[in-house]
């Protein structure tokens, strides 16, 4: 069974139909109208996932994931957020909570939900369990325990020496909220790319973000006298 575009209204049609069930269209009369291919980007990929290419000549993907979260590489979300001292967490909200916005068309500010992450944290991880059941993976964690978690550990570097070190834990709840988005994403019929690469910035920021932070740790354990 192949499907018809109506040259009429557009709509598509089974070739097994007596007649377009929008404009009444005989089917006989839209057995000639060959379907549409899909449209392909530059080099043979349909069009939705095809890469953009920038005014720089390098290629971004402009696919939307169809979970409206980001698919990312577990191990380099935790290498940023390690590396950035926990300043690429807002930055990691920001990209789901966008893609929310975009895909199910929510209506709230990424900006400032990215801002006020140790808040809003528990409403996107009420999503990622909805997102992720509809595809029949499972989550194995409630959203008020991912949450709780991220609020106290991003809040430990209230804490006393040494203490306070446990602070940088904060990327755990997030990498298991990761590992679902990329299950989900995976068996979604509209898979986004995962950001798993790394560009010279990043390599960069790794670099010199692990050299703080581990000396950051030794001063807090080894205090000079």
């Amino acid at each position: 069974m192949a499907l018809i575009s109506c040259p009429d209204c557009g709509t598509e049609v089974s070739s097994l139909a007596a007649a377009c069930p929008r404009c009444a269209r005989p089917i006989a009369a839209l057995a000639d109208v060959a379907p549409a291919p899909p449209a392909l980007g530059r080099v043979g990929i349909p069009a939705r996932h095809a890469p953009v290419v920038t005014a720089t000549g390098s290629p971004s993907w402009a696919a939307l994931p169809e979970i409206g979260l980001h698919p990312m590489s577990e191990v380099k979300l935790a290498l940023l957020c390690l590396a950035t001292l926990g300043l690429y967490e807002p930055y990691w909200f920001y990209r789901n909570w966008r893609l929310r916005k975009q895909v199910r068309k929510s209506d709230v500010s990424p900006f400032w939900r990215a801002f006020f992450a140790p808040i809003f944290a528990f409403s996107l991880f009420e999503d990622v369990p909805s997102e992720a059941r509809n595809l029949r993976v499972s989550v194995g964690w409630s959203a008020g325990e991912m949450g709780v978690a991220f609020l106290v550990l991003s809040a430990a570097w209230r804490l006393p020496d040494p203490y306070w070190l446990v602070t940088f834990l904060s990327f755990v709840p997030l990498v298991l909220v990761q590992r679902v988005i990329n299950k989900a994403n995976a068996k979604s019929t509209n898979p986004g790319p995962v950001n798993e690469s790394y560009s010279v910035l990043n390599i960069v920021g790794i670099v010199l973000g692990g050299i703080i932070l581990l000396l950051s740790i030794i001063g807090t354990l080894i205090p000079t006298e």
